[in-house]
């Protein structure tokens, strides 16, 4: 009996101790700003766990400065709200261990996040594509949280032919939207795999480009286009054998498309005229 006592106090004891290191006590000290500088002074806002959905409500001082204390372990996004503005820099903060942290959150002009994002989407569109990448990591630094800020950053590297960090950067907006941006990082592979192909074929190097829809056609099996370009690569290879079984694929794919039909009019006569040459060497 004395030993069972003795094991269930050393139970309780262990509890106890166990929800006492649970419980942390943490801080976190704040200073937010608007981008150029000014302070976001007097301002409401909103820390929540992103866990338990427990809130936390404080106001910024004269500085932009605000504090919350005793805060528990986890992650934690801040939520406020300045008119024309957007808060950044304010989500995935993580506390733990009794600490005291700081951030930095910053509120950036909507009008001029949106201008930036507009200008990269336009060079990317017009083949500009470092002046993309240049307007797309600008608009990534103001607002890293922001999905769009990633998909058209990944949408210019993918204009370059830059296929690992187009990915990377269509990856990380569907981690934040995954049921926006979810379906976008095929479309965004899809787009630099074909600038690959485009540069090959400007190089008149129509194997590469070949195997680069190829490998477009891994991702994509069921989109015709994919094969109609193979096809013209075939063609301009001089390879009309190819050429033709691979528009014809297209035309499966898409048989009411009539530049598909078209084009395989096209590429059976050069098989022809190509076959006579032959003959005609032959003799």
């Amino acid at each position: 009996m004395y030993r069972q006592t003795i094991r269930l106090l050393t139970l309780a004891l262990l509890c106890i101790l166990a929800g006492a290191i649970a419980r942390a006590d943490n801080t976190l000290n704040c200073t937010l700003q608007q981008q150029d500088g000014i302070p976001a002074a007097k301002l409401e806002l909103v820390l929540t766990n992103t866990a338990s959905n427990k809130q936390w409500k404080k106001k910024t001082n004269d500085k932009g400065i605000v504090e919350f204390k005793g805060l528990p372990d986890g992650t934690y996004r801040m939520d406020g709200e300045m008119p024309g503005f957007l808060l950044t820099k304010a989500t995935g903060i993580e506390l733990s261990g009794n600490t005291t942290k700081t951030c930095s959150p910053v509120f950036v002009s909507i009008n001029v996040l949106n201008q930036l994002l507009t200008e990269a989407n336009e060079a990317a569109r017009t083949g500009k594509t470092d002046v993309a990448i240049e307007k797309g990591k600008a608009a990534l630094e103001m607002a890293p949280g922001i999905p769009n800020t990633h998909i058209v950053l990944a949408i210019a590297y993918a204009k370059k032919g830059m296929v690992d960090e187009a990915l990377a950067s269509a990856k990380k907006a569907a981690e934040i939207d995954p049921a926006q941006f979810g379906k976008m990082e095929t479309a965004v592979h899809m787009e630099a795999l074909g600038s690959q192909a485009g540069a090959a074929l400007a190089k008149q190097d129509f194997d590469g480009a070949i195997a680069k829809y190829q490998e477009i056609a891994v991702i994509a099996p069921e989109e015709g286009t994919v094969y109609y370009n193979m096809a013209l690569a075939y063609g301009h290879k001089g390879d009309y054998d190819n050429a033709i079984k691979t528009i014809d694929k297209a035309i499966a794919l898409a048989p009411d498309d009539l530049e598909f039909k078209q084009r395989k009019v096209q590429l059976q006569d050069l098989y022809l005229k190509s076959t006579e040459k032959s003959l005609e060497l032959g003799k």
